[in-house]
C-alpha cells in the first residue's frame, strides 16, 4: 500500500462489488418509499451517488487488472443494472 493507494484482492473486490450492489438498492428503495423529508432525501441521494461512482470505478479497475478470476455472468448483469 502507498500513500495513494490501497491493493486489495480480485476475490475481496467481488465481495465489494455484491456489497455495493445491495447498498444501491437498499438506498434506492428508501428513496423510493417516499417516507424521506428534503434533508434526509438529499442525504441518501448522496450517499447513492457516492456508492454508484465507486462501484462503477472498481468495475474500471477490476477490467485493468491482469491476474483476476473470472466474474461470474450474474454478477455482470447486477453490476450493469446499478451503474
Amino acid at each position: 500500500m502507498t500513500k495513494d493507494n490501497i491493493e486489495i484482492s480480485w476475490s475481496d473486490c467481488i465481495v465489494l462489488f455484491n456489497t455495493l450492489i445491495r447498498s444501491i438498492e437498499g438506498l434506492r428503495n428508501e428513496i423510493e418509499s417516499g417516507s424521506l423529508d428534503e434533508d434526509e432525501q438529499y442525504d441518501l441521494e448522496e450517499e447513492l451517488n457516492d456508492c454508484v461512482m465507486l462501484l462503477s470505478r472498481l468495475q474500471t479497475k477490476y477490467g485493468e487488472c491482469p491476474d483476476k478470476g473470472e466474474m461470474s455472468l450474474e454478477l455482470k448483469k447486477k453490476i450493469q443494472s446499478v451503474v
